[in-house]
C-alpha cells in the first residue's frame, strides 16, 4: 500500500483497533503485446514441436508469475523500539495512540503487505513491567476479534535471565471477513516494560508457510 507519493503505507488492519479489508499491496500483471507470424514452409514436424513446446513454456511461466506474489525480503531494525525483522518488502511505520484494556499508550507499527497478506510489528512501552500480561492478552483478543476469529492453537511460555523477565504468547486463530477464510497467527511478547506484538494475517489462501517461518524466525530481541 502506498501513498500519492509512491511510498508504502501501515495498512489500516495492521493496527488491531482497526476493522478494514485487506488491499493487495502490489499486483503484478503481464501484458503481451504484438503478434508473432512464423512461416515454417520447409521446417520439418520436429522443429515445430520444439516451438509449441517453447511458446507453451513461456505461456506457463508467464502465468506463474502473474500468480505468484513477490517476496523481496529485507533487513529492518527499528528505531523506536530493540528489534530487528526480515520484512517481505518495503515496511512502513506509523505510531498511534490506542487503548489496551484500561491503559493508554502510544504503539508504534511497522508493517508490509504481499499478496494480500499482512506481515507487521507493534510495539509499545508501558509505565508499569506489571502491566504487561493484561496488555498482551489485550492485543490478542483484539486481532481476534477483528476478523470474527475462534484461537484454534495457544501456547504461553515464560523466561529469565539477564536481560530481564520475557513472556511470550503464541496464537493462531481462524475467522471469516466477507465470506472468505482468514488466518491470523500471532507472537505477543513482554519484556520488562515493553511489549511486542508479531503477526501475519490475511486471507488463509494466500498464507504460504515457509514464508511465515521465515517472518517469525527472523524476529530478534536486541
Amino acid at each position: 500500500m502506498t501513498d500519492g507519493q509512491g511510498e508504502p503505507t501501515v495498512p489500516h488492519n495492521a493496527f488491531y483497533t482497526v476493522d478494514a479489508d485487506f488491499r493487495v499491496l502490489r499486483q503484478e500483471r503481464i501484458s503481451t503485446r504484438g503478434s508473432m507470424t512464423t512461416t515454417l514452409k520447409e521446417k520439418g514436424e520436429g522443429i515445430m514441436k520444439k516451438i509449441s513446446l517453447t511458446l507453451m513454456m513461456l505461456l506457463m511461466a508467464a502465468a506463474l508469475s502473474a500468480c505468484s506474489p513477490q517476496y523481496d525480503w529485507r533487513d529492518y531494525r527499528s528505531n523506536d523500539a530493540p528489534y530487528a525483522a526480515l520484512f517481505p518488502g518495503k515496511p512502513a511505520t506509523q505510531t498511534r495512540p490506542v487503548k489496551l484494556d484500561n491503559l493508554d499508550v502510544d504503539m508504534t507499527m511497522t508493517a508490509a503487505e504481499v499478496d494480500g497478506v499482512v506481515f507487521a510489528v507493534g510495539s509499545a512501552q508501558l509505565a508499569d513491567a506489571a502491566a504487561t500480561p493484561a496488555a498482551l492478552e489485550a492485543m490478542k483478543t483484539a486481532l481476534v476479534n477483528n476478523i470474527g476469529a475462534t484461537v484454534t492453537k495457544a501456547k504461553a511460555a515464560s523466561s529469565a535471565s539477564t536481560g530481564g523477565k520475557q513472556t511470550v504468547l503464541d496464537v493462531e486463530a481462524k475467522g471469516n471477513r466477507n465470506g472468505e477464510p482468514m488466518v491470523l497467527i500471532g507472537r505477543f511478547i513482554a519484556k520488562d516494560k515493553r511489549i511486542y506484538q508479531v503477526i501475519v494475517m490475511g486471507r488463509e489462501k494466500n498464507i504460504v508457510p515457509d514464508t511465515v517461518d521465515t517472518w517469525f524466525s527472523s524476529f530478534k530481541l536486541n
